[in-house]
């Protein structure tokens, strides 16, 4: 048994050992600062901002890239998912064939530069999704081509920008085709020429085109139907903002809606379209696919010639009641369906014919021609009366200014001419001013008894030198007294004299006596709160635990050799 003799020393070594650990482990429990509750995942933000941040980005995958060339542009629009991608350009490219935006792409065009597209090529093929947002689609000088071809499906936005200056056979600014979308929100699309139907744009098929804001202005169709816009059969053109100016064709100078096609005026302004022959803003061939709401405004638009639909055609004017809201028409006008904003012509089973409006001065506007529907009411055909300045219109005779007055119930059966009859308005001249017959008023006679002022009361001046019997000596001169010269030896408080030692952080404010016994507040200062008395006690306690944890250890592990000892 003499070898087991070193085992209680081993013993101990393990219970010092132990005692060593748990009190390294308890040390740096206190000391060892807890992580805040905002660090996780190798991140500094909490879990809150970052599930915020998660939300806010949460699929929206958007790519800037500068473009400067064919090939990069291209390159970008093919290398793009279906993730939205924008790409600003940063010069002008002139393309050597169409620019191909494939189905399934989300492309986002900007900058204030020009796409020039190749001659005979159109400028952009589109299959996907686009918006322009500043980019000018164009072509070469010379050169022809769509400015954009919007196919089945695909879907163009313009918010800010231009699409120009495209001009061919069969050529349009923009061709929307099957099913595809156009919304067009600003910019504009201008000087766009095509011999075909539409010069600006062309909706064919089931396509739809929606007109919010912008302009489309000056696009022609020299030979053909709709300078502005062209609704061919299944097409459909929501007009809701924007204008339609200064566009020129053969018909429908600003529109021209085929049969099956649908147009919808909400709002915007249809102004200074000329048609050579009907239709100088509007040309409908069927009616019933056209409608105009209140707030839209003709103005300016002309035609070959007026023709001016009344109650006598049974078969439109119903339809004009029920379609056309608008009161808003070129002067001097009265109704839309006149040929100059939308176009008209009595049906033939009608027979039509003529009044002929003669305003009948110098100077006048030429006499307007109105075509209308045979028996029609001079009531009905009549246009707004004329105005002259310094003179006021009596009404229409027939035939000159002496003829007999007509008759608002009077039907027109065959051409009749009518001359305006003038009356000079009378001046009346303001009041003459008369002059006061006694201009010089009565001079104020002097009062025969004035009142004379009282003179002041003469005020005897006092004594300068009074004799005061008991005048009043001044106070003597005190000396000052000589300054307190301090103590060279300070007073040395009792050391055992109690002191009220208070807190820092309880103190809430502090009272100063000074001459006037005023009492000054010391704020409160914001004080962090102090751990440490609180960390050595619970230091302390944590190291005894760990003692007591460690003579425990010690005694078991003791016991337990010493029973082993005596077994052997």
């Amino acid at each position: 048994m003499a070898a087991s003799t070193p085992r209680p020393r081993k013993s101990k070594a393990y219970g010092l050992i132990i005692c060593i650990l748990a009190t390294v482990l308890a040390v740096a429990f206190i000391f060892t600062p807890s992580l805040p509750a905002n660090i996780y995942a190798g991140s500094s933000k909490s879990s809150s901002e970052a599930t915020k941040s998660t939300k806010s980005t949460k699929n929206i995958i958007v790519y800037a890239m500068a473009i400067d060339s064919e090939l990069s542009l291209q390159s970008e629009i093919d290398s793009a998912g279906s993730d939205p991608k924008t790409m600003a350009l940063e010069s002008n490219i002139t393309l050597t064939r169409s620019l191909q935006i494939p189905s399934g792409k989300n492309i986002t065009l900007t900058g204030n530069y020009s796409l020039f597209g190749a001659n005979g090529f159109a400028t952009i093929m589109l299959g996907g999704n686009l918006t322009i947002n500043g980019v000018t689609v164009t072509h070469v000088a010379n050169g022809s081509g769509h400015g954009i071809n919007v196919a089945a499906n695909a879907s163009l936005v313009m918010q800010e920008g231009s699409i120009s200056n495209n001009s061919a056979a069969n050529s349009y600014g923009v061709y929307i085709g099957g099913e595809g979308e156009f919304t067009m929100e600003g910019g504009e699309i201008a000087n766009n020429n095509s011999p075909s139907n539409g010069g600006g744009v062309a909706v064919a098929d089931a396509a739809y085109f929606a007109l919010w804001g912008g302009s489309i202005h000056h696009n022609s169709n020299v030979g053909g139907n709709g300078g502005g816009v062209a609704v061919l059969s299944g097409g459909t053109y929501v007009l809701d903002g924007g204008s339609i100016t200064s566009n020129t064709a053969q018909n429908g100078a600003g529109v021209w809606g085929e049969s099956g096609g649908h147009i919808d005026f909400l709002s915007g302004k249809i102004t200074d379209n000329t048609a050579s022959e009907n239709g100088g803003g509007v040309f409908v061939a069927r009616y019933s696919d056209f409608n105009v709401a209140s707030g839209v405004t003709f103005s300016n638009n002309k035609a070959s010639g007026m023709q001016l639909v009344t109650p006598a055609d049974t078969t439109n004017y119903p339809i004009y009641q029920q379609r056309i809201k608008s009161t808003a028409w070129t002067t001097p006008l009265v109704r839309g369906y006149n040929n100059y904003d939308i176009n008209y012509t009595p049906g033939a089973n009608l027979g039509s014919t003529s009044l002929t409006f003669n305003y009948n001065y110098a100077g006048a506007t030429n006499p307007h021609v109105v075509g209308i529907p045979v028996a029609s009411k001079f009531k009905d055909a009549r246009i707004i009366d004329p105005v002259r300045e310094g003179y006021t219109f009596l009404g229409w005779r027939l035939g000159s200014e002496e003829g007999m007055e007509i008759s608002d119930e009077a039907d027109i059966m065959t051409p009749t001419v009518v001359y305006a009859l003038w009356a000079p308005r009378e001046v009346i001249p303001p009041d003459p001013i008369v002059p006061d017959p006694d201009p010089d008023p009565d001079p104020i006679e002097p009062d025969p008894d004035p009142i004379e002022p009282e003179p002041d009361p003469v005020v005897p001046e006092p004594d300068p030198t009074p004799s005061d019997p008991d005048p009043i000596e001044p106070d003597p001169v005190v000396p000052e007294p000589d300054p307190i010269t301090p103590d060279p030896k300070p007073v040395v408080p009792d050391p055992e004299e109690p002191k009220l030692v208070v807190p820092q952080d309880k103190i809430e404010s502090v009272v100063v006596m000074d001459s006037t016994s005023k009492t000054v507040d010391k704020p409160k200062e914001s004080v962090l709160p102090k751990t440490g008395d609180t960390n050595v006690g619970l230091m302390l306690a944590v190291i005894a635990i760990s003692l007591g944890i460690c003579l425990v250890a010690s005694f078991i592990v003791q016991r337990r050799f010493r029973v082993q000892r005596n077994k052997c």
